[in-house]
């Protein structure tokens, strides 16, 4: 699927082709689409095909074609703060330029059925947040990707705002997929060779709207394990955020934690702090912990932050044992 607009010498020129068609139709948008060159998500030697608007296969690594991206991010109606998530979220890819949009406060989780594909996807956004001279002028809700089968995810997971599945869904699973967004969100995912957003008006109420022919792979059916049952994806450890960010204002996140008072987080690295809102999280260096800072947060001053631990605020103590132990 693709080839609706003429290639590009760069990305850049990609994203005016899909200005000049009206495949990318808001300021928002198209910002996210500039900030991140989609070149970067190929493998070296196919570089040469990152403007081109057609998807790319090779072995497990997939990027849908740039019409079909621009799409689905206008069709998202994506707003800073938003809670998405990204089923079968593959490079990265998409789930970078949301977060773009999506901000400190926003949540953006992936499930990946391809552990090979998440550690691509991982290495790709690694290289987006050291070297991207785009980085620096947003506020980024970094994704986190967990691998399993989208059709497996955990009976107690949260809801979401926004979805998007870049797999075709069969009729029988239109309903599992509905139950995962909140009322007034709003999926995105190929029905039938049709790209569908479906908006939960209500409860028990939805509204659809086809809005591109496509071609998409199904989705991939659940393997069984030795029990006779599929098993499920822990959403668990990432999901937690939405209990516990809600009640903690920005003055109290810019706190330190103490790794000796908080012997639940202490073993953590800055990889597993980097997780959307927690962005503004840091261990504090006493008791020889290291201090650790994210590049949105690196110019605050040590004195800006006071120690917090689990007695202290015991919900977030109880957050953080339940999400990382």
């Amino acid at each position: 699927m693709g080839g609706a607009v003429s290639a590009g010498e760069d990305n850049d020129d990609l994203i005016d082709n899909l200005k000049e068609a009206q495949y990318i139709r808001t300021e928002r948008v198209e910002q996210a689409f500039r900030a991140i060159d989609r070149g970067d998500y190929y493998l070296e030697g196919y570089r040469d095909n990152a403007y081109k608007d057609l998807a790319w296969k090779h072995g497990n690594i997939h990027l849908s074609a740039p019409c079909i991206y621009s799409e689905v991010m206008e069709a998202l109606k994506l707003q800073p703060g938003l809670s998405f998530l990204n089923l079968g979220s593959g490079t990265g890819y998409l789930s970078t330029m949301v977060g773009l949009i999506l901000g400190p406060f926003g949540i953006n989780h992936g499930i990946e059925l391809h552990s090979d594909v998440v550690e691509y996807a991982k290495e790709k956004l690694e290289s987006f947040i050291k070297n991207s001279d785009s980085f620096d002028k947003f506020e980024f809700c970094e994704p986190a990707f967990v691998v399993g089968n989208c059709l497996q995810i955990a009976s107690d997971s949260h809801q979401y705002d926004r979805i998007y599945c870049g797999a075709g869904v069969q009729k029988d699973h239109e309903n599992y997929m509905k139950i995962l967004l909140k009322v007034g969100g709003i999926l995105v995912m190929p029905i039938e060779d049709q790209l569908t957003q479906i908006m939960r008006t209500g409860q028990n109420t939805w509204e659809s709207k086809n809005i591109l022919a496509v071609s998409f792979a199904p989705l991939v059916q659940p393997s069984k394990n030795d029990n006779g049952t599929p098993d499920s994806v822990g959403l668990h450890r990432i999901v937690a955020i939405f209990d516990t960010w809600g009640s903690h204002s920005p003055v109290e996140s810019n706190k330190t934690l103490c790794g000796q008072c908080c012997p639940c987080w202490c073993s953590y690295t800055a990889g597993a702090l980097c997780m959307g809102t927690l962005l503004s999280i840091r261990l504090c260096s006493s008791h020889g912990s290291n201090l650790l800072k994210t590049a949105s947060h690196s110019s605050l001053s040590d004195t800006s932050f006071s120690p917090v631990c689990c007695q202290e605020s015991p919900r977030l103590g109880s957050y953080l044992h339940s999400t990382y132990t």
